[in-house]
């Protein structure tokens, strides 16, 4: 199976973790102008999340449902840690997808958006590494 596109969509998703990582590290996360661009990057990084997620599910698991041997075991796994995750972001952008929300608890939404982002962090890295490359020999 050709993986490029999986794998740019996942290089475009790091790439707006390490924006929102910059604006993190920043001490007035609560301002305004902070505020929004941090919730105009969330907005950014949870469209291409559902676009990549929904592609996954289109095309990725069925393909490796299909496979016999480890794949099929390890596409399962992948999909079922998966569900937790997506609760745990989706419950994140609910409750921090506005600048408002953000400016008023900034200290709140750091220490949350730096769970939720590690995660996505170590998930990628998990998919590049063992379920793409199963992928690949698919």
């Amino acid at each position: 199976m050709d993986m490029k596109s999986f794998y740019q969509e996942h290089a475009d998703l790091a790439t707006i973790v390490t924006k929102l990582r910059g604006h993190l590290a920043t001490a007035n996360v609560g301002s305004s102008e902070s505020s929004s661009a941090i919730a105009a990057e969330l907005m950014q990084l949870s469209t291409k999340l559902t676009i990549h997620l929904g592609k996954e599910d289109l095309f990725l698991y069925p393909k490796l449902m299909k496979a016999a041997g480890p794949e099929k075991a390890l596409a399962e796994t992948f999909q079922r840690e998966m569900g937790g995750l997506t609760e745990a972001y989706n419950a994140f952008k609910l409750r921090w997808g506005t600048a408002q929300r953000i400016a008023a608890e900034p200290e709140a939404f750091v220490r949350e958006a730096k769970a939720v982002i590690q995660a996505l962090e170590v998930r990628i890295k998990r998919e590049n590494a063992e379920l793409y490359k199963a992928a690949e020999k698919t």
